[in-house]
């Protein structure tokens, strides 16, 4: 059986570094956690403004909690969340409150970060990609249900007198409890309204920054790697950036017809059975005309970062390049939000 992710034969001199490499993927990774943590920075106070102000003391409590160091992407994935969810809630007219369960979803890992007790012992000691443990996901989703219970539902609470702004507390709290359930197979547990959630949380997973950090790690773990390998049946045994797309690919698009706008089938070509590849082990489409015009913008995105990895030769001009789109993604989501509060 052909490769059905085609190669180019022409040598891709940091495409093959890269793969070979694990001192520049390392490097790699550690500018990325740079950029990341700068994106946040320099977005954090324009994103507190863009929220209630409930909302706004929602979040800046949460920030009391910080994630686990090497959890450099989540501080960025909340703003992005967020964002994304505020357009899908605006557009496709949604309960306000589920912007303020996106706040609260993943809070969490830093509960667990911060602890010391024996499940906390367990995340802390996974060694690369702990979020993808199904027992993790379901422990940090208690967590961030309880921690959202308690702070707004709780008469203790510090935002008990704002409870009203959450006008179906038990299916708040469930969207919470439930919002990575799809990705641990328990399709049935989360809400209707919950898929809203869940499409703007799997937006970041598709973003520029989330898309080479998952990248770099498949490269780096041997069992990773294998999967991928046998799924993709990868007769030269490379593992290219433009795989890990035509995988993603699948899990968002359940046919052609609704692909990106001139989107390039023989370069990325859809393949129904690579759904398999990710998490959630089949096709998972935005539930929404909104979400998927975001989705549609992401994938362009990565089309053209996979072609720009492809052809470049020097690790600093690839980052560069990836910090300035990184920043547009981000500003197109920003801008997004500014036009409609205009409207």
């Amino acid at each position: 059986m052909p490769s059905p992710v085609s190669h180019n034969s022409k040598l891709n001199y940091l495409a093959d570094r890269l793969i070979t490499s694990s001192e520049l993927r390392t490097e790699l990774m550690s500018k990325l956690a740079d950029l990341a943590d700068l994106e946040f920075q320099n977005r954090v106070e324009k994103f507190k403004a863009g929220l209630t102000p409930q909302d706004q003391a929602i979040f800046e409590t949460c920030q009391v909690t910080p994630y686990a160091a090497k959890d450099w992407w989540r501080n960025p994935h909340d703003i992005y969340v967020v964002q994304s969810l505020q357009i899908i809630v605006e557009e496709e007219r949604l309960p306000a409150w589920l912007v303020t369960a996106a706040i609260l979803h993943d809070r969490g890992y830093g509960i667990l970060a911060s602890q010391s007790g024996e499940e906390s012992q367990k995340y802390l000691q996974k060694s690369g990609a702990h979020w993808e443990s199904p027992d993790t996901r379901i422990v940090h989703s208690l967590l961030s249900r309880k921690f959202s219970e308690e702070l707004i539902f709780a008469p203790t609470g510090k935002f008990f007198e704002g409870r009203a702004a959450i006008s179906e507390p038990e299916l708040f709290l469930k969207v919470i409890e439930t919002h990575d359930h799809p990705l641990i197979g328990k399709f049935n547990e989360l809400p209707k309204i919950g898929r809203h959630h869940f499409d703007a949380d799997s937006l970041f997973s598709i973003s520029l920054y989330s898309f080479v950090k998952d990248y770099l790690s498949y490269l780096g773990d041997p069992k990773k790697l294998e999967k991928a390998k046998d799924l993709l049946d990868l007769k030269d045994g490379r593992f290219e950036a433009k795989d890990l797309l035509v995988s993603r690919l699948a899990r968002y698009y359940p046919n052609t017809e609704i692909l990106p706008n001139a989107w390039d089938l023989e370069m990325f070509p859809l393949i129904a059975k690579l759904a398999a590849f990710s998490e959630a082990g089949k096709c998972l489409p935005p539930s929404s005309i909104t979400a998927q015009a975001l989705t549609d913008e992401s994938f362009r995105d990565l089309a053209e970062c996979c072609q720009v990895l492809a052809k470049s030769n020097d690790l600093p001009i690839f980052i560069n390049w990836l910090a300035d789109r990184a920043t547009t993604q981000f500003s197109k989501v920003q801008s997004l939000l500014d036009s409609k509060r205009l409207n």
